[in-house]
């Protein structure tokens, strides 16, 4: 399967993507031109969808229950399989998307937290202050 772990692989795959197309285009064919970039675009996206998915099967550790305790100081997170803490200081951001709320502890990694977890609106207000 292609995966793109770093973005200079994904560019140089768009570029030979870009290079096939305008070759294939200008021989008179823009719907197979079209057709190749779709394909291109499907490969990538169902590569990746795929990957992610064999990931999630095949690591329990990210099946397993996980418990977030938030006071002013720190973050703590509890698994079956281990814990950790993270300060406020530490976070890099938080972000609401598609019903989550994302803490970031580094630009690449976040904990992703269901909104419905929060046992009320107050939870999830007071949450924010901190």
């Amino acid at each position: 399967a292609i995966t793109f772990t770093r973005p200079f692989s994904l560019i140089i795959y768009l570029i030979g993507l870009i290079y096939v197309s305008f070759y294939i285009g200008s021989v008179d064919r823009p719907v197979l031109s079209i057709i190749c970039i779709l394909g291109y675009i499907f490969i990538i996206v169902g590569a990746v969808y795929w990957r992610s998915k064999k990931h999630y099967q095949t690591n329990k550790g990210i099946q397993e229950e996980v418990t977030y305790i938030f006071d002013e100081q720190e973050i703590k997170v509890k698994a079956p399989n281990g814990e950790a803490v993270h300060g406020w200081k530490n976070i890099h951001k938080i972000k609401e998307l598609f019903g989550f709320v994302l803490i970031y502890h580094n630009n690449l990694v976040a904990y992703f937290i269901k909104k419905s977890s929060f046992n009320s609106p107050e939870d999830l207000a007071k949450f924010y202050e901190y």
